[in-house]
């Protein structure tokens, strides 16, 4: 996945990396016209620009966006309201939401939708190289774990046990601490959707033991 950031700030560049994806997966410019003039190159999924930064611009990035790609998501992020003329506009113009890094009165964020997107892209890369999507106890599958929920994904291998717990072996170069009684969400390769789990303990060597909540996701594979 490719997310396209247009802004000046700092704070929007590692708000977006705090969305899930690497720092590789995000492409930042500062300026608009080069975003512009080499959109048909980046082929983004997703564009975030920033409304107060680049008021004239971002309605000419999106109807580009629309003309080259029409499938990609298109986000103003924040950190004031929009005049209401502004936002007149973005609404009539059906962008697919706004990002307010921090308090924004009147505007809804759109966080969670692009987080799950966002998930679901990555768990479909992990369905795709499985070979074997029926959720066998005793075999490892590419996973992504939400720690805690909605705040960070990472990539990690889950082994069923049985039919209502399993293992959770976090990416080796990322450390997590897991109290027991806490939760997160799992998104298996051949899992019809996220599902919750309880932590009943860790090891010391980082292995997390897991009740899972809802255990008919393992019961009815994709």
């Amino acid at each position: 996945m490719r997310l396209l950031l247009l802004t000046t700030h700092a704070h929007h560049l590692a708000y977006c990396a705090g969305l899930g994806l690497d720092r590789g997966q995000i492409i930042h410019y500062e300026h608009a016209v080069k975003a512009m003039d080499n959109l048909s190159e980046i082929q983004p999924d997703v564009v975030v620009v920033s409304a107060h930064d680049f008021p004239r611009h971002w309605k000419a990035l999106y109807m580009i966006l629309r003309e080259q790609t029409p499938d990609a998501l298109f986000y103003l992020i924040l950190d004031a309201p929009l005049h209401v003329t502004e936002k007149r506009k973005a609404e009539s113009m059906s962008i697919d939401g706004y990002l307010t890094p921090g308090e924004c009165p009147g505007f809804v964020s759109a966080e969670a939708d692009l987080r799950n997107t966002i998930r679901q892209f990555i768990a479909g890369q992990s369905a795709g190289a499985a070979s074997d999507t029926a959720q066998t106890t005793g075999t490892e599958y590419p996973a992504i774990a939400e720690l805690p929920p909605g705040i960070e994904l990472i990539p990690c291998r889950l082994r069923y046990t049985s039919a209502d717990q399993a293992e959770l072996y976090p990416d080796p170069v990322r450390e997590i601490t897991c109290r027991p009684g806490s939760h997160l969400y799992i998104t298996a390769a051949g899992t019809a959707g996220t599902m919750a789990a309880a932590v009943i303990r860790q090891s010391d060597q980082g292995l997390v033991s897991l009740q899972l909540l809802t255990p008919d996701l393992h019961a009815n594979p994709v």
